[in-house]
């Protein structure tokens, strides 16, 4: 159960967030069909579909965008065949608010404000569990991609390889002698394998990814991973070297297909320190 709270905080963070109280009764679907309830009601009726689901896929503090799909057979629609996109909406959680977004001009959505307050407070709280005596944390494997972390959200069927593979924590459960060196947005950490005498720590928070790495307790370098805003999703990929590629990804709506642009690629050296690779030598070796 301790692990399935951990990733369930882990969605918490990353833009596709689930409360720890849902995490803590295994309760993922509720709160998917939850928020499916509050939209279909407040949707024209001939957008309407029995079959219409919704998916995070990006956040700006309280505002978040929702991506409005059916499933599809596989090999129908798209590289996997898995979902045909229907619409877009931007979720207002301060505001208690809707607009479909899928035009030209945004339009109000008459959604019931009493479900909206009870989905956020039971979905989208920021409540963080407390560390316990005895509570491990456990290290998250490379390769690690941003883009498969969020998708875990999205793809039930692999929940247990999510689970298994990432290990996402309040910012409060890393060693206290570190703490002080994190930045005010940190809010969760990933602590990733070791590299010899290195820690490395992948902090998240809000719409901002960086690599921070330590010896002895001392920061030795801290490197800018990932940024999201409306109109642009700046990802990475590390592999299990600890090199570290960077791209930046701009459109409209975020998707998979969005061209990449900005390639970068970085390497974590002994030394704490990351040197930029050579675009004639992208992997540094």
């Amino acid at each position: 159960m301790k692990t399935i709270v951990r990733f369930f905080f882990f969605l918490l963070v990353q833009f596709l967030l689930i409360s720890h109280a849902a995490a803590e009764n295994g309760n993922l679907i509720a709160c998917k069909d939850d928020l499916r309830n509050l939209l279909i009601h407040a949707l024209p009726p001939d957008s309407n579909n029995a079959t219409l689901y919704p998916t995070f896929t990006e956040r700006n503090d309280s505002k978040y965008m929702v991506k409005l799909y059916v499933p599809v057979p596989d090999g129908d629609v798209g590289p996997g065949g898995r979902e045909m996109t229907m619409g877009w909406v931007k979720l207002d959680t301060a505001q208690y608010t809707a607009y479909d977004v899928a035009g030209e001009e945004p339009k109000k959505l008459p959604v019931d404000v009493k479900a909206m307050h009870a989905y956020v407070a039971k979905c989208l709280s920021e409540q963080l569990p407390a560390r316990q005596p005895g509570d491990e944390v456990l290290s998250t494997r490379l390769p690690i991609r941003l883009a498969a972390i969020l998708d875990c959200y999205d793809a039930d069927v692999q929940l247990h390889q999510c689970i298994d593979h990432y290990h996402e924590y309040p910012i409060d459960w890393i060693d206290a002698d570190i703490r002080k060196s994190f930045d005010p947005w940190v809010k969760s950490f990933f602590l990733l394998p070791p590299l010899e005498d290195l820690k490395v720590v992948l902090a998240s928070g809000h719409a901002n990814n960086a690599l921070y790495v330590f010896k002895n307790g001392k920061l030795l370098s801290k490197e800018v991973v990932g940024k999201s805003t409306n109109i642009s999703d700046f990802s990475f990929d590390i592999n299990k070297d600890y090199l570290v590629t960077t791209y930046l990804r701009m459109d409209t709506h975020i998707t998979r297909e969005t061209k990449i642009s900005e390639v970068r690629h970085e390497k974590l050296g002994l030394d704490g320190k990351f040197v930029e690779c050579p675009k004639s030598n992208p992997a540094c070796k």
